[in-house]
């Protein structure tokens, strides 16, 4: 009975592929047709020096070395018209840093089922040390040249059996003869026949490689002369043994030298003999395929192969080596391109005996090129049913096509895996692996140093047991958010050797299999216990700022609060009636409750006691902020709120959440001196994939958005990148120190939460505050996905100032169906609309850009197009607000920051209104 092969559908396959993006050894990026980054994972902004965010304004020509630029350009462009698949070349960058780096680069187009480009898939794997080794080879080359023809001693080179193939000049001139004599007469001719010591020498060189002694030689006259002699074997170019023979004449020198070293060659692959077999495996899964192979061509030429792999409907299958004539491998390797054979591949080729018993119905194969463009092997797939979606599965055969080449065409040898393992081990944070019942299997150097336990009593363990016995729980969510998200990462108390505490941050990676199961887990930390104690100081401090900004409120208030009682005591003193005694007595209660209260407010933040986190409710929080806002801030603030129902739970410090309020609010009240309105805000929110992607200190899941707004003057654009910088401050010479917002992102970063901040100059300012809700421990049922709208190739221009934000919103609406043109400000966008406005659907634009805004930019496009359909979008602005300015083309309005969701019903809106 035929084994029916496992069905990979395409959210694993897509999961399998972001594990090999992210796991990757080798540097990967994704590039838009202008060559601009996409995407690259860390080892791509390691190797160069930039961060995500930094590559995305930059194309793939920023970064290379000019020289090397022109012929980038042309396989590029030819890559992304189609001309060509992909490509394979030894290149130059530069780093961020200004150093030159040489790199392999593989790179391959990817299309759509219809063959319309997509993105590149670039790997780039830093050789300098291997090109610095070259020169260093050459060089040791030309010196060994010289050294052989200008040494002072006889050097000979001899085959195994001691037939000699060179002699230098020394040689000659020490024995009397020219080259080609010397190598007619051989060993033997040199030697005395009578010297005893000869068998013994050479039987030491077989038995250990080399040898070093005295013998007596024989020169063409005859005479004998005494001589030092080292021979040893090596290999040469072509990796047959040779022997290197050094001769001095002992009766004119009397000196020692060292006999020359071996050169010694030969690489092993970084990834080990296992890559060969996980490549091929991933391609069959990636697939859904039941076979694939990847070979080596043998001999010069690319009539015969041998298998460095081979996949075998979920089995190895040992390496064979076999001609490709009248195979279907035969078209690959001859011509050097890829070839598809959707069906009856058998009667195709009836000669190809293998395709016959594995019952082979398609066929998909491609050559590995070399740096050189020669071709080195060829990687196919086969499978006994149709592939689907083949010029996808052409895009992704040819990636692994190039990492293959990049594999076989690898020098590094196996000190390179040591110098890794060195590197963790000199690595300063602590480096933890466990399986996935948290059992301990690596344990590095910074850990030891960071815990006392050495690797020897700490591999094997529980990693609960050892480092979290301060607090199970936080191990528990750890564990249960890592399997569930993949990531986990916080600041936590463990245990070290000796019974201390210590706090660290760290982050926990759920490491997959080429499958895309689960194989171990990732640990990462780093100790920050001395800087929780600084952060704690500087809490304090801010604290006390924040108390002394409010001091002249609360005096003002108590002395109101005090002068009623001071006046009720004086009028009992007089003895007035019973009614009128009671009367007063009731105010004195009211009044010294008043007053008790306010003063506990303020002892409470004075205090500053931080305790552990709990699980707590954001509306207390925002009622008794506004409690404190409207007992000690001007009358001339208005106050609002607006508090949303059933809000998620978070795990919070209440000192320190206070503290985010307080500060803020502090910062709204002195942002409106002539008054204004203060709005606090809590609302539930669900944040999806594409808002992470915009803001990358976001993760996808459920949060609680509480937010402080004002209307007063305004952060200045040149202003709003340093307010959460320490100690800086807009505020006058003694009005405060410039803690109070940097204070606000400690905390609230402390919490895994971010704050995104909307402001604009004479409108006010809008900080909102978004804090992980606690995820219960209990399973809830999948939910379905969501159906969301999609459009019909409708063409959207997108305006948007940053590049984040237009990238994503793109790839979202492409992905559902609408066709995207952006532009970086209004000016951009009136000139795409001037060339493109009849075929544009629909425009959706920011409202705060720099140079024209965004009610500039729709009065323009009214102008342009009365008929013109715009969706707003802004941080600051509200529907209602918008709606005042008259203008009939807002047809709609997205607030800042939006979900993927929130834009599509939008769009889907407007667009259907017709």
């Amino acid at each position: 009975m035929a084994v029916q092969p496992s069905k990979v559908t395409p959210r694993e396959s897509e999961e399998q592929f972001k594990a090999l993006f992210d796991a990757s050894p080798i540097g990967i990026s994704i590039n838009n047709a202008e060559g601009r980054f996409l995407q690259a994972n860390p080892v791509f902004q390691k190797i160069f020096g930039y961060s995500e965010e930094e590559l995305a304004q930059h194309t793939f020509k920023d970064l290379t070395f000019p020289d090397d630029l022109p012929a980038s350009a042309v396989v590029f462009r030819e890559l992304v018209e189609g001309k060509r698949q992909s490509f394979h070349i030894e290149k130059r960058y530069v780093r961020k840093n200004g150093s030159i780096m040489w790199a392999n680069t593989a790179c391959a187009a990817i299309r759509d089922e219809k063959g319309r480009f997509i993105y590149t898939f670039a790997m780039v794997e830093d050789i300098t040390e291997k090109k610095a080794s070259e020169i260093n080879l050459r060089a040791s080359e030309e010196q060994y040249r010289s050294l052989f023809e200008n040494s002072y001693d006889a050097v000979i080179i001899a085959t195994q059996d001691g037939t000699i193939e060179a002699a230098n000049p020394e040689a000659c001139r020490i024995f009397g003869m020219s080259v080609d004599e010397i190598c007619a007469v051989g060993r033997k001719g040199l030697v005395d026949p009578m010297d005893v010591r000869l068998p013994t020498l050479l039987e030491e060189r077989e038995r250990t490689g080399r040898f070093a002694g005295e013998l007596s030689f024989r020169r063409k006259d005859g005479s004998l002369f005494p001589g030092e002699v080292a021979s040893a074997f090596y290999r040469d170019k072509n990796g047959e043994p040779k022997a290197s023979i050094i001769i001095r004449d002992i009766t004119e020198r009397r000196r020692e030298e060292k006999a020359l070293h071996d050169l010694v060659a030969g690489t092993a692959a970084v990834t080990g003999k296992d890559f060969f077999p996980e490549l091929v495996k991933f391609l069959a899964s990636a697939l859904g395929a039941r076979y694939a192979l990847v070979s080596e061509c043998v001999g010069p030429t690319v009539d015969r192969v041998r298998s460095l792999a081979f996949w075998l409907d979920r089995d190895w299958r040992p390496g064979i080596e076999y001609d490709v004539k009248d195979t279907a491998c035969e078209e690959v390797l001859n011509e050097g391109r890829t070839c598809f054979y959707k069906d009856h591949v058998q009667e195709r080729f009836p000669k190809d005996t293998a395709l016959v018993k594995l019952q082979a119905v398609c066929y998909l194969g491609t050559p590995l090129f070399g740096t050189d463009g020669k071709t080195l092997g060829h990687i196919y797939v086969i499978d006994d049913k149709p592939l689907n979606n083949p010029e996808r599965a052409k895009s992704i055969i040819s990636i692994f096509a190039a990492r293959a080449a990049m594999e076989l065409q690898r020098k590094k040898n196996l000190e390179k895996i040591g110098d890794q393992a060195r590197l963790l081990d000199e690595a300063h944070d602590a480096i933890v692996v466990t399986d996935l019942l948290h059992q301990i299997t690596y344990w590095n150097r910074g850990a030891e140093k960071l815990y006392g336990w050495s690797p020897e009593d700490a591999q094997g363990k529980k990693m609960e047991e050892l480092l979290y016995a301060v607090d199970g729980e936080q191990f528990k969510e750890a564990t249960i958010q890592v399997t569930r998200h993949g990531v986990w990462n916080s600041e936590v108390k463990q245990r070290r050797q000796d019974g201390q505490e210590v706090m660290v941050q760290t982050r926990w990676t759920l490491v997959r299999s080429s499958e895309g199961e689960p194989q171990a887990i990732l640990s990462i930390n780093t100790d920050v216990t001395e800087r929780k104690k600084l952060e704690s100081h500087f809490l304090r401090a801010q604290r006390m700022e924040s108390i002394g900004t409010l001091a002249a409120g609360v005096a003002h208030d108590l002395n109101n609060v005090l002068t009623p009682i001071l006046l009720a005591v004086e009028t009992l003193l007089e003895k007035p009636d019973h009614e009128r005694l009671q009367q007063l007595l009731v105010m004195i209660d009211s009044n010294a409750r008043r007053g008790a209260d306010m003063a506990n407010q303020v002892l409470t933040f004075a205090r500053g006691v931080e305790g552990d986190r709990v699980p707590l409710e954001a509306r207390h929080l925002i009622k008794e902020m506004e409690k404190i806002a409207r007992e000690t801030f001007p009358r001339t603030i208005q106050l609002q709120s607006r508090i949303g129902p059933e809000l998620y739970m978070i795990a919070g410090n209440t000192t320190q959440l206070h503290q985010v309020l307080l500060n803020l609010c502090v910062n709204a009240r002195d942002a409106m001196p002539s008054g204004g309105v203060l709005k606090l805000t809590a609302e539930n929110v669900d944040l999806d994939q594409e808002f992470a992607r915009m803001h990358p200190e976001a993760q996808p899941g459920q949060y609680l958005c509480m937010t402080v707004s004002d209307t007063g003057t305004g952060i200045a654009p040149d202003v709003q990148g340093r307010i959460f910088e320490p100690f800086f401050t807009s505020k006058g010479i003694g009005k405060g120190t410039g803690l109070g917002l940097s204070t606000v992102a400690g905390i609230v970063r402390s919490h895994k939460g971010f704050i995104n901040v909307y402001s604009e100059l004479g409108k006010g300012s809008q900080f909102k505050v978004f804090l992980p809700a606690i995820v219960s421990h209990v399973e809830q049922p999948e939910r379905k996905e969501r159906k969301l709208p999609r459009g019909n190739s409708e063409l959207i221009l997108l305006v948007d100032d940053e590049a984040s934000i237009r990238e994503v919103a793109k790839t979202t609406l492409e992905a559902y169906g609408y066709r995207v043109i952006t532009a970086a400000d209004g000016t951009e966008a009136l000139s795409v609309y001037a060339k493109q406005g009849d075929e544009i659907d629909l425009v959706l634009t920011d409202m705060m850009m720099p140079y024209l805004d965004g009610l500039g930019t729709i009065k323009a496009l009214e102008r342009m197009n009365p008929r013109v359909r715009v969706i707003a979008a802004s941080g600051l602005h509200s529907q209602q607000r918008l709606s005042k300015s008259d203008s009939p083309t807002i047809q709609g309005f997205i607030p800042k920051p939006f979900t993927a969701e929130r834009l599509l019903v939008a769009l889907n809106e407007v667009l259907t209104k017709g």
